[in-house]
C-alpha cells in the first residue's frame, strides 16, 4: 500500500509533501502527539520543493535523482509506519521501516531521530551513486545535511558527545518540535532556489550563515570522527563510520579536499574550540601516566600538565584565558562580530520564552527559580546588551595564578 502511495506522487512534487503531512496525522481518535515531530521534515522538504530537487526527471528543469531517491524512501517508510499502526498486515519492505513504527507506537524526540536518520542515512547508502553524479557543490551540501541531522541526534541521544560539559541543554537544543531545530537542519539561507547549482563552493561558504558556520567547523567538524562511529552504533549501520576520513566526510566526495570542511581557524572558531573541545579520543598512550586527569570535556593542555607543577596548570590556565579572552573581545567589536551578535541575540531573544520549558532544565532547582523571577526576561535584556555593546575599553583579563 505505501509503495503504491509514493509511485502515485513520484512525479507530483508538491502531493509528496501532503503525503508526508498525512503520515504524522493521528490515528481516529488518538491525540495529535505526532504532528510537532512533522515540523523539521516539512520545512527541509519545502525546501528541496523550492530548489526543484524533487521535480520530475522528465521536466523542463529535471530535478535531481539522489534528491527524489532519498525522499522517497522517507515517504514510503513514514506511510508504512502509519499503516502498520492503523493495522494493515503485511512484512516490512525494508529494515529501515521498523524504527517508524517504533517512533509512530511512542513519540518522543529520541525515537523520532532513530526512525528519520535509519532511513536517511540507509538511503545515503543504498543511492551512493546516484550522489557521485552530482557536482561538487551539490555533494558538498548534502554532505553537510548528513552532518547536522547526525548532529542534531546526539545532542537528544548522546549529549555529553554533541556538546561537553554543556551536555544538560543538549536535548532541549535538538528537540524536533522546536523551532530551533528547523532551522539548524535547514540549509536554504545558503542556497539560491534552482537546481543544479553553478558557480564555485567558496562563495556558496561564504554566503552561510554565520552562526550556522561557526557551530559547523567550531562544534561539529572536530567531533566528525566520534559523531560518525557512534551514529554507526546507535543505527545499527556499520557503513555509517566509513563516511568520513581524518575528520573529513567522505560520503561522495574525495577526502583529500579538506579546505571545505577545515579552513583556518579564526579567533571565535578557536574559542570555541576551546570552550566546548571534542571529548578525549580515549588514547592511552604511555605518554599519558603521571598526568593531572580531570576528566571528558575539559581542554587538552589541562590533561596533559605533570602534577609535580600544579602552580604551571593555574599559570597556563591563566595565560590561555587571557588570550582568548582578548581575541574574543576583538572579534566582537569587528564588523563581522556585529553581525554575529545581531543574529545571536535575535536567536536568543525568540527562543527565551521556550527555553525555561524545556524538561531537560527544569529539572534543576535554580532554572525554576530563574523562570519565578522572570528568567525569559533576564535572557531577552542580556541579548539586547549584546546586541547593542560597542568596545571602548581594554578587555578584562582574568588571572587565576
Amino acid at each position: 500500500m505505501a509503495a503504491e502511495r509514493v509511485a502515485a506522487v513520484r512525479d507530483r512534487p508538491w502531493e509528496r509533501l501532503a503525503l508526508l503531512t498525512a503520515s504524522y496525522a493521528p490515528a481516529p481518535g488518538a491525540p495529535p502527539l505526532h504532528r510537532r515531530y512533522a515540523h523539521a521534515a516539512i520545512a527541509f522538504m519545502e525546501w528541496q520543493l523550492r530548489r526543484g530537487l524533487l521535480d520530475p526527471l522528465g521536466h523542463e528543469r529535471p530535478g535531481s535523482p539522489w534528491w527524489r531517491a532519498v525522499n522517497e524512501c522517507l515517504l514510503r517508510d513514514t506511510a508504512e509506519a502509519r499503516a502498520r499502526i492503523l493495522g494493515h498486515p503485511g512484512p516490512a519492505s525494508s529494515p529501515s521501516v521498523e524504527a517508524s513504527v517504533r517512533f509512530a507506537r511512542a513519540p518522543t524526540p529520541r525515537t523520532w531521530y532513530l526512525a528519520h536518520n535509519v532511513t536517511i542515512v540507509s538511503a545515503y547508502l543504498d543511492h551512493r551513486s546516484l550522489a557521485e553524479a552530482e557536482n561538487r557543490v551539490e555533494r558538498f551540501f548534502i554532505n553537510l545535511a548528513l552532518i547536522r541531522v547526525l548532529y542534531a541526534h546526539a545532542l537528544v541521544s548522546e549529549p555529553r558527545l554533541a556538546l561537553g560539559w554543556l551536555a544538560p541543554i543538549a536535548g532541549g537544543l535538538g528537540d524536533p518540535r522546536l523551532d530551533m531545530t528547523r532551522m539548524f537542519l535547514s540549509v536554504s539561507r545558503v542556497l539560491p532556489h534552482r537546481y543544479p547549482l553553478d558557480g564555485d563552493l567558496e562563495a556558496y561558504i561564504a554566503d552561510e550563515h554565520p552562526l550556522g558556520r561557526l557551530l559547523d567547523v567550531g562544534v561539529i567538524v572536530p567531533r566528525l570522527p566520534a559523531l560518525y562511529r557512534w551514529s554507526a552504533n546507535e543505527l545499527e549501520l556499520p557503513g555509517v563510520a566509513d563516511l568520513v576520513r581524518d575528520a573529513t566526510p567522505a560520503y561522495a566526495w574525495d577526502p583529500q579536499d579538506r579546505d571545505p570542511w577545515m579552513p583556518t581557524p579564526g579567533r571565535f572558531v578557536r574559542a570555541v574550540r576551546w570552550a566546548l573541545p571534542a571529548a578525549d579520543s580515549g588514547d592511552a598512550s604511555p605518554r599519558r601516566e603521571g598526568f593531572i586527569r580531570l576528566g571528558r570535556g575539559y581542554p587538552a593542555y589541562m590533561a596533559t600538565t605533570r602534577t609535580s607543577d600544579p602552580s604551571g596548570v593555574l599559570r597556563r590556565i591563566g595565560t590561555m584565558v587571557q588570550i582568548e579572552a582578548d581575541e574574543v573581545m576583538r572579534f566582537l567589536s569587528s564588523p563581522t562580530g556585529k553581525r554575529f551578535r545581531k543574529v545571536l541575540a535575535a536567536g536568543i531573544i525568540l527562543s527565551a520564552p521556550a527555553v525555561f520549558r524545556i524538561p531537560g532544565l527544569r529539572r534543576y532547582p535554580l532554572i525554576r527559580a530563574l523562570e519565578l523571577i522572570g528568567g525569559a526576561a533576564l535572557l531577552i535584556r542580556f541579548a539586547e546588551a549584546l546586541r547593542d555593546w560597542e568596545r571602548t575599553e581594554e578587555p578584562i583579563r582574568i588571572d587565576l595564578t
